[in-house]
């Protein structure tokens, strides 16, 4: 009986080493360069994301979708979510716009923070005059993104104050 059970369990191994039960699926599609960079800025991954959004732009410069979407990965590796601070500001009960979205930048802000929000306004600054700008309805995109330079670049010169000066009670 032992003799069977131990003969069982070697044809069994032998078998399925034998069928090669290695999974033979294939996706059935790959993602596209743009979906790639998507998923990257999702996840977080922010110089994944930075890395994949540069290498789409080289690829097609006038998708300028993906201008707006590089812009949000160097401000989220600033510090600096839009969707977060834009949600804290209409909930806020803050004396002004700027006040409140200090609220939602870095309190001891590093250099490299202050670059990555710097690149985020100059990546929507290379978007062609009509693509961000609040006057050419023609454009559906293009007050969302004159909106978002507008917070990016007001994320910037607050993070800029925050590093180099401090607020002293008197």
């Amino acid at each position: 009986m032992k003799l069977l059970c131990v003969l069982l369990l070697l044809l069994t191994h032998v078998a399925s080493t034998a069928c090669d039960t290695q999974s033979k699926a294939v996706p059935y599609a790959e993602y596209t360069p743009e979906e790639k960079a998507r998923v990257a800025l999702d996840k977080k991954d922010f110089p994944e994301a930075i890395r994949l959004y540069k290498e789409v732009i080289a690829a097609n410069p006038t998708g300028y979708e993906s201008y707006r979407f590089l812009s949000a990965a160097y401000a989220e590796q600033g510090g600096f979510d839009i969707v977060t601070a834009i949600t804290g500001t209409i909930d806020s009960n803050g004396s002004s716009l700027i006040d409140t979205l200090s609220n939602f930048l870095p309190t001891e802000p590093s250099e490299a923070q202050i670059e990555s929000l710097r690149l985020a306004t100059e990546t929507l600054k290379l978007l062609p005059a009509e693509y961000r700008s609040y006057d050419n309805p023609a454009i559906e995109t293009s007050s969302s993104a004159a909106q978002q330079l507008q917070f990016y670049q007001t994320a910037y010169s607050l993070i800029y104050i925050k590093k180099f000066t401090k607020v002293t009670e008197t």
